[in-house]
């Protein structure tokens, strides 16, 4: 039968194990604090309403910029995971960021650019503005974002467009016929066929300009006829369609 001695060196030394463990586990479940500041990589100038989420391991917070552009989370453990993003802004670099943060972190300094805006002038071929006309920016999926033409012929996508791939066609209010011709949706710069349209890549914090679209004429065709029935008599209410042979 073994036999064991306790003696007061090794109380204290079990409560000095015992101490590093609660310091231990209270050093290892410390929270985070994440500050930062989300600021306009053209202007230089603070983004309000910035959605910002940070994700820990249990857990996430979800805040926004205020209007000095600052964030701040707080009270998550092993720290983090941030994403950040606001209608209008892309990110400048990573919109995921992943990092482990400490107890005191300094600052984080994240930056967005605005979205695109472009602009242009719709004219005839004799450079008269044409008011009115409805301006769409097609993305490669097909989605339109539309403007409208003043009474200059200026129209503007004012940071309301994605950065990506556009084609942009403009079409007239009142095609304004004439006896052979109209007016005719055209795609910038001058074409009348999509497939001949220039691709405009346009980039966050681009402010493009001069982009005018000259609209042409296509030819038009007028067809005149009566409908009877079978005795030859006018066959009223009748519903025409004009198919296309292609």
């Amino acid at each position: 039968m073994r036999s064991y001695l306790w003696s007061p060196d090794a109380r204290i030394g079990c409560i000095n194990v015992a101490l590093w463990a609660c310091l231990a586990q209270a050093l290892s479940a410390q929270t985070a604090i994440i500050t930062g500041t989300v600021t306009n990589a053209i202007t230089q100038e603070p983004i309000a309403g910035v959605t910002v989420r940070v994700f820990g391991s249990n857990d996430t917070i979800e805040t926004s910029t205020n209007a000095s552009g600052v964030f701040r989370a707080a009270g998550l453990e092993n720290c983090c995971l941030i994403l950040f993003d606001k209608e209008g802004f892309e990110a400048v670099g990573p919109s995921r960021l992943t990092f482990r943060a400490a107890v005191n972190a300094p600052p984080l300094k994240l930056v967005m650019a605005p979205w695109p805006a472009l602009r242009g002038r719709v004219v005839d071929t004799e450079r008269h503005p044409i008011a009115g006309a409805t301006v769409e920016a097609i993305d490669p999926t097909g989605a339109r974002t539309t403007a409208r033409t003043g009474s200059d012929g200026a129209f503007t996508f004012e940071h309301n467009i994605r950065p990506g791939d556009y084609v942009v066609v403009a079409t007239p209010l009142t095609p304004q016929p004439t006896d052979s011709s109209e007016l005719a949706p055209t795609y910038y710069p001058d074409s009348t066929e999509r497939e001949n349209a220039a691709k405009l890549t346009l980039k966050a914090g681009d402010d493009a300009s001069g982009y005018d679209i000259i609209v042409q004429r296509a030819p038009v065709f007028r067809i005149a006829g009566r409908v009877v029935d079978e005795r030859g008599e006018p066959a009223r209410g009748a519903i025409l369609q004009l198919v296309s042979c292609f």
